[in-house]
């Protein structure tokens, strides 16, 4: 089965029912990947815009992880790099935005234990160094 890519606005109409026929769409849309009769696919940079655009309608850290871990889980959706969204979800806190737990993540994952940087929220992570120039 071929895969097919899924942008941000796809899982924003899935979970907002904004507009009632594309919320519809979209939802039978999942169905048919939780099916298996659809292959659904999406990258790192979608489930960011994802983050941010759930943080611009003043969602709770807490309400977007939960709305992240319950969308990376979707039956029939492959996430590109998932243990690094996984690993981001576990680092982000009000102390260090989204965006930056991706960047540390990436780091982790390439065994990279520190960089440079003038942002002190880098500090509160452990398994990374903070250095300035």
């Amino acid at each position: 089965m071929t895969k097919s890519f899924v942008d941000t606005n796809i899982f924003i109409y899935s979970l907002f029912p904004v507009d009632p026929k594309k919320h519809a769409a979209c939802l039978a849309l999942f169905e048919k990947a939780q099916r298996g009769d659809e292959s659904l696919w999406t990258t790192e940079w979608v489930i960011s815009e994802l983050v941010w655009l759930l943080g611009r309608m003043k969602k709770s850290t807490t309400e977007i992880k939960d709305i992240i871990e319950n969308t990376i889980s979707t039956k029939g959706l492959e996430v590109r790099n998932l243990h690094i969204i996984q690993e981001a979800l576990r680092i982000w806190s009000g102390k260090v935005e989204f965006i930056d737990a991706m960047n540390i993540a990436m780091c982790v994952d390439e065994e990279v234990t520190r960089g440079y940087t003038y942002d002190k929220e880098f500090d509160t992570v452990p398994r990374f160094t903070r250095l300035v120039p």
